[in-house]
């Protein structure tokens, strides 16, 4: 499971879909359909914040990918703002 993997073993998974979701946005973005707009941006922020996830994980001390705080990110009842604020926070985290 996830959660027992090492935190930087499960960045570079984190990392994989990031990537995924920027590809299916650029293909979306050249369907050129009214509602492949939309469904490209959700994609970017999927992949920023999977991104901003990635950095936290690979920054961890934890022992494992489960005792990682994601400051809220897995949550997908988060809201925009709280999603901003969490991955402004991972991306001031020293590489």
């Amino acid at each position: 499971m996830w959660y027992d993997m090492a935190p930087a073993q499960y960045a570079s998974g984190l990392q994989f879909y990031a990537e995924r979701n920027e590809e299916a946005a650029f293909y979306k973005d050249r369907e050129g359909k009214p509602w492949s707009v939309g469904e490209a941006a959700r994609n970017r922020r999927t992949a920023r914040r999977l991104r901003a996830m990635a950095k936290i994980a690979e920054n961890s001390t934890a022992i494992r990918a489960g005792d990682v705080d994601f400051l809220g990110m897995q949550n997908p009842s988060q809201t925009l703002e709280e999603e901003e604020a969490a991955i402004a926070a991972a991306n001031e985290v020293k590489a």
